[in-house]
């Protein structure tokens, strides 16, 4: 991950970023002990009491996700997140849509989720899955703008995800 450093003084009062077209920038304000997961590729910024530990879950049902690997954001301060198209941010799992696994951009550390999948193991990784909260006080989404994923493109990354536990 390539990071820019901002160095701020006393009379600096804002920073503006600036994103592609279609791109949607959500800012998190993590308090202290607040712990969540986030999808590295998705982190635009965050401030210097943000820290970031990585884990990988060898779980059979992360794997077939494709979310072997894990990373946690904790410390207090501002968390820049980038989502492409309008974003979905819930605070009660209970609220939260169900989404597909790849449009998930953070969720908090401790959220369980049922996975929701057409039956029969050909539609299962045809038709794909999606995931819904059970439990946790935070989800970010994106919206379902994106185009979704053709059959070739399910399979290659079920092939991916069973044949690797380390995603490429």
């Amino acid at each position: 991950m390539c990071v820019n450093k901002i160095t701020g003084s006393s009379t600096l009062e804002k920073v503006t970023f600036t994103a592609a077209r279609g791109v949607r920038l959500v800012a998190l304000e993590l308090q202290q002990g607040q712990q969540i997961t986030v999808e590295m590729s998705r982190v635009s910024g965050f401030s210097s009491g943000i820290r970031f530990k990585g884990s990988i879950n060898l779980n059979l049902c992360v794997l077939a996700l494709g979310k072997a690997l894990r990373t946690t954001a904790s410390g207090k301060g501002i968390l820049l997140l980038e989502t492409t198209g309008p974003p979905d941010v819930d605070f009660k799992a209970e609220e939260a849509p169900s989404t597909a696994p790849e449009k998930l951009v953070a969720w908090s550390a401790d959220a369980h989720f049922t996975v929701q999948a057409s039956s029969g193991f050909i539609n299962y990784y045809l038709s794909g899955c999606y995931l819904k909260p059970v439990s946790g006080n935070l989800f970010v989404s994106e919206a379902a703008s994106r185009i979704e994923l053709s059959t070739r493109m399910r399979l290659w990354k079920m092939m991916k995800s069973v044949l690797s536990p380390i995603p490429f």
